[in-house]
């Protein structure tokens, strides 16, 4: 092996793992760890990793987002260099983090009213249209989004909320540490069976006890709990018919808002487990009078939802940053899930995402250089 094919293979393996120690890299390499040192203090300079006391961070950057790249291709071998190729082109784009599912039935058509709540937000996002049916993504096309927001507007009577296959889909997400908040005052009317007994799915990862009561016509909640304490009372005007359940939280679960109707009168829940949140409406966000209002509702469920951290680099709990948070750090930034059980003290930046920078600030924390 050359020591140019050393050092990309010494490349390949700091990109793939962020952060490696020498010895590590010696015993990967099967060269002397004084080798290592010399790749690492060239590849340094080449402005590729960033050498730290007993390793190497991995601080390359990635290609920007929302940025087009242009490249083209020539041939060359022992008969010589052949011509460029055409130029060819790619934009890249920033992965939102939120999937917006748009499954109400246009009459009326609400989804502006959340697109218009995350724009002022400042919050990115895809949309998922239902039209009106049971064409729901799956657990691979959820996968890449870290929060799902899934609206069901004046729909009802058949396709309302998740359905069997789309719940499956989303306790699989779920399950891999992620967030949803479901808006919906007939998803219990569409899919309850029978009447009130909410399904395994509103039961388990919802938090809802049973059984719910269908179409209780709430026309004021008022937060309650940690989530939403000081949080209203709000008078609901709704856009469409008023045909909000009693929505009760079971054992696992906390009340999110109570209503003014229902015995006992609870309108919305929320759910915390160590490995995924949700929250649950069981009457329309956007009844809430005033965008003001709506949109403070809305930032406090996606401030709740971020990943969460008491102590920036300290990965597994115990107080310390150490050598012992170094693995749980590799294998957060090389999933690139902040949002994934036991990674929300890997954001040391605290941007949502994992990247260079956070490797960069982590080894600086680790080595008494000072920690977010």
């Amino acid at each position: 092996m050359t020591g140019e094919e050393r050092r990309q293979q010494l490349s390949d393996v700091l990109a793939r793992r962020g952060f490696a120690d020498l010895s590590w890299l010696a015993n990967d390499l099967g060269v002397s760890e004084s080798t290592v040192r010399r790749d690492l203090t060239q590849l340094e300079e080449e402005g590729i990793v960033r050498r730290t006391h007993g390793g190497a961070v991995f601080i390359s950057e990635r290609l920007s987002a929302n940025s087009t790249y242009y490249w083209r291709v020539r041939s060359t071998n022992p008969c010589g260099t052949g011509a460029n190729s055409a130029e060819w082109s790619f934009t890249t784009r920033s992965f939102p983090q939120i999937l917006l599912v748009d499954d109400d039935d246009n009459g009326p058509d609400v989804r502006a009213t959340y697109t218009t709540a995350l724009d002022a937000l400042g919050r990115s996002y895809d949309v998922w249209n239902t039209n009106n049916t049971d064409n729901e993504p799956t657990a691979a096309q959820l996968g890449p989004y870290k929060i799902v927001i899934w609206f069901t507007g004046d729909e009802f009577g058949g396709f309302c909320g998740p359905g069997p296959a789309g719940e499956a889909a989303l306790a699989t997400w779920l399950d891999s540490g992620k967030r949803l908040w479901i808006v919906s005052q007939d998803y219990l009317y569409d899919r309850d069976s029978p009447t009130g007994v909410p399904t395994a799915f509103m039961q388990n990862y919802l938090g809802m006890a049973s059984p719910g009561t269908n179409d209780v016509n709430q026309t004021t909640v008022t937060g309650q709990n940690a989530l939403f304490a000081g949080y209203g009372p709000y008078t609901l005007s709704y856009p469409f018919s008023n045909f909000s359940d009693r929505i009760s939280p079971n054992g696992t679960a906390l009340l999110a808002f109570s209503g003014n109707t229902g015995t006992p009168p609870e309108a919305a829940i929320y759910k915390e487990t160590p490995v995924y949140k949700t929250v649950f409406f069981g009457f329309p966000w956007e009844a809430i009078s005033t965008p003001a209002n709506r949109q403070a509702v809305m930032q406090r469920v996606l401030d709740w939802f971020a990943p969460q951290c008491s102590l920036k680099g300290d990965l597994n709990g115990d107080t310390f940053r150490d050598g012992l948070d170094v693995q749980q750090f590799v294998n957060c930034t090389i999933d690139n899930d902040a949002f994934a059980p036991g990674c929300g003290c890997a954001d040391m930046d605290a941007s949502g995402d994992l990247s260079g920078n956070d490797r960069i600030l982590f080894v600086d924390c680790l080595l008494g250089n000072g920690c977010p």
